[in-house]
């Protein structure tokens, strides 16, 4: 995924995400929307991060696994749920 200059959402639904994604050009301008995950998605997605090659990943509770790549760690400001 590549969501270009300015501020961007990476959106992803519970049961729709699934699967293994790459967001090439995450900044801190840009936010992840974990939408149906619960109201602790968040902090249960922070602690599955793992940071191989200069890339963090985390893994989410439908085991949907999300790399930002050129990212080596990850805050609560960088997400939303709804």
């Amino acid at each position: 995924m590549t969501g270009g200059a300015g501020a961007d959402q990476f959106r992803f639904i519970n049961y729709q995400a699934g699967g293994t994604d790459l967001i090439l050009d995450f900044t801190s301008k840009d936010q992840v929307a974990l939408i149906g995950y619960g109201k602790n998605a968040v902090a249960n997605a922070l602690k599955t991060q793992t940071v191989v090659g200069g890339s963090v990943t985390i893994t989410l509770s439908d085991n949907t696994r999300i790399t930002f790549a050129g990212v080596t760690s990850l805050n609560s400001n960088e997400f939303t749920t709804k």
